[in-house]
């Protein structure tokens, strides 16, 4: 799954420059503002993450992100070259951000299905949630809409539109993978 999320973020996200939240997002716009590759910031952020996360929600808790935090830099740099090897037409805006969503979208529903978080953003809300008692849904959706507006002014208010087009594709098939869980 972290590889498929790899090649998702570097053959579709970062060519496209779709921010439709999430850790992927705040590495593009990192990697964008800052010029810090995507893999070193994903890896730095876990840990702080992870860190902070065992101190206040507990190692059990805390220990679904532990592969996500060393293995997915890994890929995302393995992968780093693919918009280099299969170039992507920039017309086609809408295929990709429905693509995202759809990939995304199976990768977190089969996370949910699994019970294991798919990063550090699900568990920063869990986090927020323990001090502020914000509903989990509110923070998800606090969070990625802060993202997805940094990347609406970073990167073009239209993008904001495909972020919203892939984030309810998104949705979409979670619900479908979580409704099927229950047959």
């Amino acid at each position: 799954m972290l590889f498929i999320s790899s090649i998702n973020f570097n053959l579709f996200i970062k060519p496209s420059k779709i921010v439709s939240g999430g850790m992927n997002g705040i590495a593009l716009l990192i990697k964008d503002f800052f010029n810090i590759p995507p893999d070193t910031f994903i890896f730095y952020f876990s840990i702080i993450i992870l860190l902070i996360s065992i101190i206040s929600l507990g190692i059990f808790k805390s220990s679904s992100i532990i592969v996500f935090t060393f293995i997915y830099p890994i890929f995302i740099k393995l992968t780093y070259n693919l918009d280099k090897l299969i170039v992507l037409n920039s017309k086609y805006l809408i295929i990709y951000a429905l693509l995202i969503g759809f990939i995304s979208g199976i990768i977190n529903g089969i996370c949910f299905k699994i019970e294991l978080a798919s990063g550090p953003i699900p568990l920063l809300t869990e986090i927020i949630n323990k001090f502020t008692h914000i509903s989990l849904g509110k923070l998800t959706l606090y969070l990625n809409s802060i993202i997805i507006l940094i990347g609406g002014y970073k990167y073009g208010i239209e993008k904001i539109f495909f972020a919203l087009i892939s984030i309810y594709a998104n949705s979409k098939i979670i619900d479908k993978i979580i409704i099927d869980k229950s047959k």
